[in-house]
């Protein structure tokens, strides 16, 4: 099980740096809107990259071979803490692609 990597926070914080710098966007340089552009379709391939790798392990996930509910209460409380960074990537994802989007008619 994992939580929201590490790569997709950071990149979310690094592209708020950028946009920070280069408020308003409307007069930033061609070169910086493009970076950012880049930057954001990165952002949303790492987030459908995360959000595949814990739908795979959701779809696949099998009840630990035990009759010990500690390992049993352990294993589903793994498997929900995995539903709810898929939703959360989920919505970075749609975060990112709104950024994108925006981006682009700049």
């Amino acid at each position: 099980m994992m939580a929201i990597p590490q790569n997709i926070i950071n990149e979310f914080a690094f592209i708020q740096g950028q946009i920070d710098q280069s408020v308003p966007l409307s007069t930033a340089p061609q070169p910086t809107i493009v970076a950012l552009q880049l930057n954001a379709a990165l952002l949303v391939n790492d987030c459908q990259n995360a959000q595949l790798t814990l739908a795979v392990a959701l779809d696949t996930w099998t009840p630990p071979p035990s009759n010990d509910p500690a390992i049993i209460t352990t294993g589903v409380l793994g498997l929900a803490q995995n539903a709810g960074d898929e939703a959360n990537v989920v919505l970075l994802r749609g975060l990112a692609g709104r950024m994108v989007s925006n981006l682009n008619q700049l």
